[in-house]
């Protein structure tokens, strides 16, 4: 009613499994580029989709609040090539 705004929504699903905490966000299905950052052997790492150098999806496991709490923003503006540089 009144102002047409259109609905945005980043896909979102998380799980805290004993002493594993993991979140997802976006969709990966149309990337072209898969970015690792933290060591994906360990229990603290993330995984980025991007395409066309834009970020898509992101998976987060027991990282920093700082990069969690980033994850969705940088992909409902679908920021450019963050996830490669650091």
């Amino acid at each position: 009613m009144g102002d047409r705004t259109p609905f945005s929504h980043v896909p979102y699903f998380f799980s805290d499994v004993f002493d594993l905490s993991y979140e997802y966000w976006g969709d990966s299905s149309v990337a072209e580029q898969v970015v690792h950052r933290g060591d994906d052997s360990s229990n603290s790492f993330s995984v980025w989709w991007l395409r066309q150098e834009r970020v898509l999806a992101a998976f987060t496991m027991n990282r920093p609040d700082e990069e969690r709490n980033v994850a969705p923003q940088w992909i409902e503006i679908g920021a450019e090539g963050i996830a490669v540089r650091t």
